[in-house]
């Protein structure tokens, strides 16, 4: 009886986990930062629901499932890592100051620091 109540944890979670992916696939279709951000909060909270499980409970079909979930994952890392580009593209264009100033290969630990561009004579209100 207790295998059948995991079992069914298991597999509400991976049904969760699987509703989200597509949520993501959505966001990174989307022009809207803050569904791609929640997607990928709702991602991690999903994955660590899901991992929380024991391996033994595990049937075939739902590692197949995880499995084909995870190689969504790669697909899904590398559609950010091109929108990620494109938007250093267009700073680079909007702010030429800003060239090699965005989490680039430049950046260090916590980013890289901003560059003087120039001094202020005066400010006003």
């Amino acid at each position: 009886m207790r295998g059948a109540v995991t079992d069914s944890a298991i597999e509400a979670d991976l049904q969760a986990l699987e509703r989200i992916s597509q949520k993501l696939s959505a966001a990174l279709l989307e022009t809207e930062p803050e569904a791609l951000l929640q997607a990928g909060i709702d991602l991690q909270q999903g994955l660590q629901r899901l991992l929380a499980h024991p391996a033994s409970r595990w049937g075939r079909l739902q590692r197949q499932r995880l499995d084909r979930l995870g190689r969504g994952l790669v697909f899904q890392r590398e559609g950010l890592m091109r929108r990620s580009a494109l938007v250093d593209r267009q700073l680079q264009h909007l702010v030429p100051a800003a060239v090699g100033q965005s989490y680039g290969a430049s950046a260090r630990v916590y980013g890289s620091v901003g560059r003087s561009t120039g001094q202020f004579s005066r400010l006003s209100a």
